[in-house]
């Protein structure tokens, strides 16, 4: 305990002398202060090695003071997704304290932004610029694809994220781009119902800070855009959606978009604490959005209910903090949203059953040695005992199969490149510089031709391919039979390939065989 405690003064070393015994008290009071010191440690932990930048940029529009966002890069250096992490009323230095989703991203090969939208309360055309200016500027400055970006918001600015992809995906010519999802943390997301909200909390008069907020709130739109009675219309297109309207609304544009909502449903402390019934939070209008894009055929429209109540870092019970979110799980969300491949976690749709004492390995595809092959997917290999001795008997036998997206239509001359490349590549990765003598050293050369389809086959190939051979250092003849399969459905291929210096009438070939014809999809 006194390690765990040591490091929960670490991370709030920055408090005031004040703050820190109120907030040790509070958690000593707390029923959470086993989990937020398990918080404390696996942030003091999950830290360590990462570096967050400060990135400034220039604003279209000049009377903001969010020129800059904060950046989190992936420790791999690999950027495959892009986390923009939005939130109002706070800096963007507060958001990487309250939450874990950088420290999960970071291991994950996904660059995490931080930024904030000042005082900002709804999409108006000054934040939609701002929003333009941060996610332009991650693209240019990190070389990242905007076809791999998801968006979070917090409180305010969820409500402002659903209203900027409702409008790229309505008028894209005008936007940086068109996030892949979003996600949303306690946020409100009907504006109209955000004013009567406002409106109760004025008129119960329970809480002061509560009224000041809400009294905030409704001077600054109406100073901005009057108020719902008298211009309904502008408060209409600046939400999401409208609860009071149920014909369809802008929520038609998010239809096919993948869309969370998160929430601290614990409506026993909102009762206690706020005197709030449900109608007095922002859950009523999450959960009758996802309906309505439910309605729509959305299946990818959620409504999260946190399985931990909200606390922020400094120890408060809070139902709108970002630990509501579970890092790990949303992380793995978005990663299934943006279809990305990770070998560790990856599932075969396919047997591939090798006697025992062949050594199994497993490569991404397109693969770093060869990425002329244009294939996305995973190269599976058996091989058999002996394969690296020279004087064994099975030197240089093995057999691999590509488990690739689509449907492939193999023919001898995609076989032949695919082949040229793989050989190629595997040669210059593993011959070291001035180790083969010049009168040995030979080009990759590759003959593919079609032989009869086999059992389970689309096409079966045969193929010769002269090398180098990197382990012998000398010229060396492969033969190969390859087996182009379907797997399961047209959304997957199998591409089999068996191969050995031996002669087909070889003992290696009948082991080879009775492998390849283990290999079939669940």
């Amino acid at each position: 305990m006194k390690t765990i405690y040591s490091l929960f003064r670490a991370q709030t070393l920055h408090f005031s002398p004040e703050k820190k015994d109120r907030i040790s008290s509070n958690l000593i009071k707390s029923k959470y202060w086993l989990p937020l010191f398990v918080m404390f440690l696996l942030l003091a932990f999950s830290s360590i090695g990462q570096t967050i930048e400060k990135i400034r940029f220039t604003p279209t529009i000049t009377d903001t003071t969010s020129n800059y966002y904060l950046a989190v890069r992936p420790k791999s250096g690999k950027i495959k997704g892009v986390l923009v992490l939005f939130s109002s009323f706070e800096a963007a230095e507060k958001i990487f304290p309250e939450t874990k989703l950088h420290n999960v991203a970071y291991a994950n090969d996904i660059l995490t932004i931080a930024a904030s939208m000042d005082q900002a309360l709804y999409a108006s055309p000054a934040v939609i610029s701002n929003i333009n200016d941060i996610l332009n500027d991650v693209v240019t400055k990190f070389s990242a694809d905007p076809k791999t970006f998801v968006l979070g918001g917090f409180d305010m600015s969820g409500m402002i994220i659903l209203r900027y992809i409702e409008m790229a995906i309505e008028t894209p010519g005008d936007f940086a781009l068109q996030p892949k999802a979003i996600f949303t943390i306690d946020s409100p997301t009907d504006l109209i119902g955000f004013w009567h909200y406002c409106e109760r909390e004025i008129r119960k008069n329970f809480l002061d800070v509560s009224v000041r907020d809400a009294r905030y709130f409704i001077d600054q739109m109406t100073k901005e855009n009057g108020t719902i009675y008298n211009n309904m219309e502008k408060y209409v297109k600046l939400s999401p959606f409208t609860g009071e309207n149920h014909q369809q609304g802008n929520e038609v544009f998010l239809k096919k978009t993948p869309v969370r909502f998160y929430y601290d449903t614990d409506i026993n402390w909102q009762l206690k604490n706020r005197r709030r019934g449900y109608y007095d939070t922002h859950m009523p209008g999450g959960s009758e959005l996802v309906s309505r894009l439910m309605l729509e055929g959305n299946e990818e429209a959620e409504f999260i209910s946190s399985k931990i109540p909200g606390v922020r870092r400094s120890g408060l019970r809070h139902p709108t903090s970002w630990s509501i979110v579970d890092e790990a799980e949303c992380i793995q969300w978005m990663r299934e949203k943006l279809g990305l491949f990770y070998l560790d976690s990856w599932e075969a749709p396919y047997k591939f059953i090798a006697p025992d004492g062949w050594r199994h390995e497993r490569i991404s595809m397109p693969m770093d040695f060869a990425p002329q092959i244009p294939y996305t997917g995973v190269e599976d290999i058996r091989f058999a005992p002996g394969w690296d001795e020279k004087d064994n008997e099975n030197y240089w036998s093995y057999t691999f199969l590509w488990c690739v997206d689509g449907q492939q239509l193999m023919n001898e001359q995609m076989l032949d490149n695919d082949l040229t490349a793989y050989y190629r590549g595997l040669v210059n990765k593993n011959l070291e510089p001035g180790k083969m003598p010049d009168d040995k050293a030979v080009p990759v050369k590759v003959s593919v031709k079609k032989i009869k389809t086999l059992t389970g086959d689309i096409a079966t190939f045969s193929a010769v391919i002269s090398m180098i051979d990197y382990m012998g250092s000398e010229p060396i003849m492969l033969n190969s039979i390859i087996h182009s399969r379907k797997c399961g459905t047209q959304s997957r291929s199998i591409i089999l390939f068996e191969v050995s210096p031996q002669s087909p009438s070889g003992p290696i070939w009948k082991q080879l065989s009775t492998i390849g014809a283990s290999v079939f999809c669940n």
